[in-house]
């Protein structure tokens, strides 16, 4: 698990990465995608012991990093829409306490459906998809 300072300002370039991105408005994916309600994801992001995972490449993270801006406890773990190979393994490692809130991520919250299917399976019982990187830009607010 890695943390950085909370009071990480976001830089522009990364801002200017996140609003190129040609991604539908989180409201039009939170249906087909079973996105977590901001307000959910506001309470769950409050629990000391909540876990983020980023599922976005390595390629992804450099255009900007969650971890980075936020104190934030982070696991990262690529994943594709079909595919989340070896997250078990890193679930047990990082993320004992089944009861809470995992909140995962990716770039628009499509590849993050395969995660929380995953961990939910697992047992894990306060699972949110968060939707995309450019979604999380509420938590400063």
């Amino acid at each position: 698990i890695i943390s950085y300072n909370r009071q990480h300002k976001q830089q522009p370039r990364e801002k200017k990465l996140q609003q190129n991105m040609s991604i539908p408005p989180y409201e039009a994916r939170a249906q087909s995608l079973g996105l977590a309600s901001k307000d959910d994801v506001r309470k769950a992001a409050a629990d000391p012991n909540a876990t983020w995972v980023d599922v976005r490449t390595e390629e992804e993270i450099a255009q900007g990093c969650l971890h980075k801006l936020y104190d934030l406890p982070f696991v990262h773990h690529s994943c594709t829409v079909d595919s989340c190979e070896g997250l078990e393994e890193k679930a047990k490692a990082h993320m004992q306490d089944k009861d809470a809130p995992v909140i995962i991520f990716c770039r628009s919250g499509r590849r993050a459906t395969k995660p929380v299917q995953i961990l939910k399976d697992l047992g894990y019982t306060n699972v949110l998809n968060a939707g995309g990187f450019s979604d999380i830009d509420f938590l400063s607010k």
